[in-house]
């Protein structure tokens, strides 16, 4: 008899749809879903992926993050898993896994505070993993091309640099003007099929994309690309960066440039939130 009603409880569970529920079961969801799948604790094959898009003018808000894992097996692909959690219109909830939605909930100040704690932990957590990878890189050989290489790397975080003091001047100008809008985007880890560990990066008419080889951690890949009014980067444009870099020694500070220009957005992002919550 048990088992009789584990495969109802089985059947029905995989041919019920997504359901609007109480907040306080939506918690409950959220928080059984991080744990039962291990989001929060990081493995080799894992990524964290986040967009965002405000219009004052439109008065809408759309926010989602979403934390993945796959099972590799001699290169196939077995499996992958894929949790988001999304916040639309200022009032809605939900949460879809591999594409499909679970469930929703309205806006209220639990789940939002879930929502931020969520966020800021799964973006810590991958961004020290980057971190992590680039202290334990294996130690450049410094030959007789260094000078020439380090003013390389030089120039390209001074373009960094330069480049983020202009867009967190756009950030401020969100929170006043109407009429701004902000889209980002951030995307870190490995992706399924992929050896390299991937770092990318948008926010208005920007888009940086870093590129670290696991098996050989010499070099840190930076690309940088102007979308002008393209909302994603063309395969006519990719072949056109604005900066291209090969980064050997000085992986760690040009990571924190970035680093700290995300936590910034981050925190632009979640100001925006409060006021609406």
């Amino acid at each position: 008899m048990k088992d009789l009603i584990q495969k109802i409880l089985r059947k029905i569970n995989t041919s019920m749809g997504p359901s609007h529920i109480k907040p306080e079961d939506f918690l409950l969801l959220w928080s059984s879903i991080r744990e039962k799948e291990k989001y929060f604790s990081l493995q080799d094959q894992t990524w964290f992926e986040w967009q965002q898009k405000w219009s004052s003018l439109e008065k809408t808000f759309s926010n989602n993050f979403s934390m993945g894992s796959f099972l590799e097996v001699n290169k196939q692909l077995r499996s992958v898993t894929k949790v988001s959690f999304a916040l639309e219109n200022n009032s809605h909830f939900k949460i879809s896994k591999n594409g499909s939605e679970i469930a929703s909930t309205n806006l209220n100040s639990e789940t939002m505070s879930e929502w931020k704690n969520s966020l800021l932990r799964g973006s810590n957590q991958y961004f020290n993993f980057w971190n992590k990878i680039l202290k334990s890189r294996k130690l450049s050989l410094i030959g007789e091309d260094f000078e020439a290489a380090d003013l390389n790397e030089t120039k390209a975080i001074q373009w960094l640099k330069a480049t983020f003091h202009v867009l967190e001047g756009a950030l401020e100008k969100t929170k006043s003007n109407p009429d701004h809008m902000v889209t980002s985007h951030i995307l870190l880890g490995q992706l399924p099929l992929q050896d390299d560990y991937i770092l990318q990066l948008s926010c208005f008419n920007v888009e940086i994309l870093c590129k670290l080889n696991m098996k050989n951690q010499q070099q840190l890949y930076v690309l940088a690309y102007d979308l002008k009014d393209q909302e994603k980067l063309t395969p006519e444009m990719a072949k056109n960066p604005v900066l291209k870099a090969s980064i050997v020694y000085r992986k760690e500070e040009l990571f924190q440039v970035i680093e700290s220009f995300f936590d910034k957005l981050q925190k632009t992002s979640l100001g925006i939130l409060g006021k609406l919550s």
